[in-house]
């Protein structure tokens, strides 16, 4: 007896006892196993990403706090700029690693739940980090422009 995609005999009949046609049957005991491999390998990746961005912004956030109490106790005359710019850029790193959890949970078996909510976390972190990027940006070209600026050339004439 032939079946069809939904486990029912060609002629209408059910493949008997909810069991699945032996072709099927046979291809769920092979990609079950590594259907949940995959699941918990991408799960794991997952969390080693999400583990290394907390490191990141833990770490951070010491340093910044290290080097601000340097500055204010007056032991260290260096500009808050460059505190600001070093814990920027490692929020940006570490929204690049917690977005890259949320892209590998659901790359996995996404439903359309998962796939909105990681649209919405995407936009949002993207966000995140292209205002962090123009802010650092910014600051490096002050600090640029404060640091040396070129002398002018006098414009000439007759050209």
């Amino acid at each position: 007896m032939g079946y069809n995609r939904f486990g029912a005999g060609a002629n209408g009949g059910s493949a008997g006892d909810g069991e699945l046609p032996a072709e099927e049957e046979t291809v769920h005991a092979l990609l079950g196993p590594a259907e949940r491999l995959l699941r918990e390998g991408a799960s794991a990746v997952a969390l080693v990403a999400e583990l290394i961005a907390v490191v990141i912004i833990a770490l951070a956030v010491v340093m910044a706090v290290w080097r601000t109490a340097r500055h204010f106790l007056g032991r260290v005359h260096a500009p808050m700029d460059r505190v600001r710019l070093d814990l920027a850029r490692s929020l940006a790193l570490a929204l690049e690693f917690l977005l890259a959890a949320d892209v590998v949970r659901t790359a996995v078996a996404p439903n359309w739940d998962d796939i909105a909510k990681l649209a919405a976390v995407a936009v949002i972190r993207t966000g995140l980090n292209y205002f962090l990027h123009r802010d650092i940006v910014e600051v490096e070209t002050e600090a640029r422009g404060t640091a040396f600026t070129e002398p002018q050339e006098p414009a000439q004439e007759g050209r």
